[in-house]
């Protein structure tokens, strides 16, 4: 009887190990997809990022232009004024 225990014992951790072996690989059959996905969404994220912040300096350009133009009319209504009150003087 001594000599079946070992053996009973040495089976049931042989069988353990493969339960262990092939529960692993199908969880890393199954984490695979979810990896690929979660890569592919990462990667459609930094695109969506990318346009975006090109967009954005887009738009600050536009701004700035904006604003020059602004300070242009600005400066030349306030040249328009000095010479009605130079002709009205």
């Amino acid at each position: 009887m001594a000599l079946r225990r070992p053996c009973a014992a040495a089976r049931i951790c042989t069988a353990k190990k493969v339960c262990l072996t092939v529960l692993a690989a199908s969880t890393v059959s199954g984490v695979r997809p979810l990896a690929a996905k979660a890569r592919s969404s990462v990667a459609e994220l930094q695109k969506q990022l990318t346009t975006a912040e090109q967009q954005a300096q887009a738009a600050k350009k536009e701004a700035e232009a904006a604003k020059n133009e602004a300070e242009a009319a600005k400066k030349d209504a306030e040249a328009a004024k000095k010479q009605a009150k130079i002709r009205i003087w």
